[in-house]
């Protein structure tokens, strides 16, 4: 199952955003 980079980008910028605001 191949993930499109820019999505792959995008999933990972809102996690590392949800992530920090949640710490």
């Amino acid at each position: 199952m191949n993930i499109h980079p820019l999505i792959a980008w995008k999933i990972e910028q809102d996690y590392f955003v949800l992530t920090s605001r949640g710490a």
